[in-house]
């Protein structure tokens, strides 16, 4: 089966928007009209869950990505509700130029990636409200040794805020 090789081309910040905004804004209308019927199904032996959550993705000139998400956690087997809000900003520096297929994930085109971000989550839980407030840094170095295999290794830390207390977060062999 013969592969295509990507093509590389990079579009304008106008041209982004003025084709894609309008297939983002169906699509998101579309998830959430979805979600509302079949939230509104329920029968005695289903769990009814509802988690929304909306996500932008915008790529930049330059090899810049900037990422936002926004969400609610709730459902009848977490004894919780979290709402959250998280944005970032990354760089794509050196372009995997070897032919292979092109990947859905922009990030996994380029040999390195190093991205920054912060997050702010709200936990209810037990009437009790918990707030954390998350810096993270992360590099994700990757390689292509054939056209179809894709090594990668992600590196992030975490600088949290929990209700006041202060902690710094590394990951552990094949967390996340």
């Amino acid at each position: 089966m013969p592969t295509q090789a990507r093509s590389v081309h990079k579009r304008t910040l106008p041209q982004l928007f003025c084709w894609q905004t309008p297939t983002l804004i169906a699509t998101f209308v579309l998830v959430v009209l979805v979600g509302t019927v079949a939230s509104a199904q329920s029968n005695q032996q289903t769990v009814g869950e509802f988690w929304p959550a909306a996500q932008a993705h915008v790529q930049f000139p330059e090899s810049w990505r900037m990422l936002g998400f926004v969400g609610l956690k709730k459902g009848e087997d977490f004894p919780y509700q979290q709402i959250y809000a998280e944005f970032g900003l990354g760089y794509q520096w050196k372009q995997i130029i070897k032919p292979h297929l092109e990947n859905i994930d922009p990030d996994k085109e380029h040999t390195f990636v190093f991205g920054g971000g912060y997050e702010r989550l709200q936990t209810v839980s037990s009437g009790k409200t918990s707030y954390e407030n998350r810096l993270v840094l992360q590099v994700v170095a990757g390689l292509r040794p054939t056209s179809r295999l894709l090594l990668s290794d992600r590196n992030w830390v975490e600088f949290r805020r929990v209700n006041g207390v202060y902690s710094t977060r590394l990951p552990k062999f094949g967390a996340r």
